[in-house]
């Protein structure tokens, strides 16, 4: 049986009825003590409360200009290191599957490149505990760089299936040769147009990492889940796998479009719901999306990757991609974008403050558009070829020669011959004049 509002009142004012206490002046008194409450919370608030929820704040361990500091190591303790990057990319262990569910064919993956940059590393991680169905992917962490700290905040991670992957030819693992840095390098220096060893590392990392998850698991070719390419100082928004949805269904109706992307340049007052067919290339390398049907497109073409002069692998995939059929391949892409690189900003926190604030009023849309722009000759399409040659700092034989078989010594088989890498190791830097 329902009473009205005035009969309520009355039942409130009985029930308080203590002796010089009138019914206003209580409610003044708990009105008085709410506001104080209040004011106690905010004064008492955790900086990162508007940025991270609490069931992830865990995550933040490492304050803004935390950095890394390198461990020098005698050569018998990175064999040692060498030893044990073998033994876990052999056996390529699966976490949380228990939890989040098996690896099935269809599982799309967000394949992480990783280096030292543990302080946006950690803002990267919040972000993807955030994505809506994240429980359904896959994390593959794949690191130039063998950290406890950055092992432990990965290892950490219960809200997905994880994996880590180490890239076996890293400048830690080689300080003073090949494939690390040598005599002969640039070192950094903006006069040199030779081999610049972290540079190179970037662009032989990203083919590895793609080599080795396409082709190196029992799944592998069975794999028809999306793969994302993301980096260690990025950021992503909540729907990104909840567009991916419909982004791949592009795939069906426009035979031309071999990849997705989930990045451009930050802008405001852009739609949600709005997808563009286009022609790729940089900038729209962040938040890189295909899939193994793709990958043996790009495979197949591996010279054009390897050989141009360029140690950006964005502008060496575009140069690949020009040598398509069609000469170019093109893209469904996100116009508000769904991967940002928090390197725009001065920390992750900074980042993170930023595009978490973000107008997010249109996330989650029940349609999507896609737009195709058609002229009276058929398809407008804007052209875009790279340059002839490339930027520089990829004319080094031994470059070239271990980006055309990036796995070859990433078994713990012991009767794989290893004598090509060794040999890689020895040789001189070629692309220096003598």
């Amino acid at each position: 049986m329902f009473i009205s509002l005035k009969q309520a009142i009355t039942k409130l004012k009985n029930l308080f009825k203590w002796p010089r206490l009138k019914f206003k002046q209580f409610l003044a008194a708990l009105l008085a003590l709410a506001l104080v409450f209040i004011a106690w919370q905010v004064w008492c608030q955790d900086p990162e409360e508007p940025l991270v929820p609490r069931t992830l704040r865990s995550f933040i361990r490492f304050r803004e200009g935390y950095t890394i500091r390198p461990v020098i190591r005698n050569q018998h303790q990175l064999d040692q290191l060498a030893t044990r990057i073998e033994r876990l990319n052999h056996d390529a262990e699966i976490f949380n599957w228990n939890r989040c569910g098996r690896l099935r064919d269809d599982t799309d993956i967000f394949l992480i490149q990783v280096h030292k940059d543990i302080e946006r590393l950690q803002y990267l991680i919040v972000s993807l505990g955030q994505v809506r169905y994240i429980k359904n992917a896959m994390l593959i962490f794949s690191h130039s760089y063998y950290d406890d700290k950055i092992n432990k905040l990965i290892r950490s991670i219960r809200f997905a299936k994880v994996m880590q992957i180490f890239y076996p030819y890293s400048m830690q693992l080689n300080p003073d040769k090949f494939p690390g840095a040598d005599s002969e390098d640039c070192n950094g220096s903006v006069t040199c147009v030779g081999r610049d060893a972290l540079r190179a590392e970037r662009k032989h990392h990203w083919w590895w990492k793609a080599h080795f998850v396409f082709h190196s698991f029992d799944w592998s070719e069975s794999h028809r889940g999306m793969v994302t390419f993301l980096e260690e100082d990025d950021y992503v928004l909540p729907d990104i796998l909840y567009i991916l949805k419909y982004a791949r269904q592009a795939l069906k109706y426009f035979t031309s479009v071999d990849v997705i992307s989930f990045g451009r340049l930050w802008a405001r007052g852009l739609d949600y719901d709005l997808l563009t067919v286009d022609t790729w290339r940089p900038p729209y390398d962040r938040g890189l999306t295909f899939n193994r049907t793709a990958w043996l497109k790009i495979v197949a073409l591996a010279s054009h990757f390897c050989f141009y002069d360029d140690s950006s692998w964005s502008y060496s995939l575009m140069n690949l991609f020009g040598q398509f059929p069609r000469g170019y391949s093109d893209m469904v892409a996100t116009v508000v974008a769904r991967v940002h690189a928090t390197r725009d900003f001065p920390s992750g926190w900074a980042a993170a403050a930023r595009l978490s604030r973000a107008p997010r009023r249109g996330m989650f849309p029940r349609a999507v558009r896609a737009v195709v722009m058609f002229g009276s000759a058929g398809r407008l399409r804007r052209e875009w070829h790279p340059p002839p040659r490339g930027d520089g700092g990829w004319a080094d034989l031994r470059d070239h020669m271990l980006c055309l078989d990036p796995l070859q010594a990433t078994t713990t088989d012991t009767s794989t011959d290893t004598t090509y890498m060794f040999e890689l190791t020895k040789m001189k830097n070629v692309s220096r004049p003598q």
